[in-house]
């Protein structure tokens, strides 16, 4: 029999709903969908000088999980036997950004 085990996670996410913050999506494909502003110290990186004055990233479109499987944007985790006290599993994991137009 295998020795008890209990497992960490931290997760990162985008919330659906920030007030004063995230915007809805009233058009397109991600109608309905909550999304952020690039932020306006972004706009310095010479990576984004080009984007357009409306561009946003969706949202994980969700509030706080409890669930392991819930969407993020980062997120590590750890198994640990609860006899030996060694980590018998690490993993660091994440997600991708869907950048959007706020107003198209």
């Amino acid at each position: 029999m295998a020795n008890p085990t209990v497992t960490f996670w931290i997760s990162a996410f985008i919330p659906k709903s920030v007030k004063g913050y995230t915007q809805a999506i009233t058009k397109g494909v991600h109608l309905g969908k909550t999304a952020v502003p690039l932020p306006a110290i972004a706009r310095t990186w010479p990576g984004n000088w080009t984007k357009d004055w409306n561009a946003g990233y969706l949202t994980d479109q969700r509030s706080f999980s409890n669930s392991q499987s819930a969407s993020h944007r980062m997120q590590s985790s750890a198994v640990v036997d609860l006899v030996t006290k060694r980590m018998l599993h690490s993993a660091h994991t994440t997600s991708g950004t869907t950048e959007v137009n706020l107003v198209s």
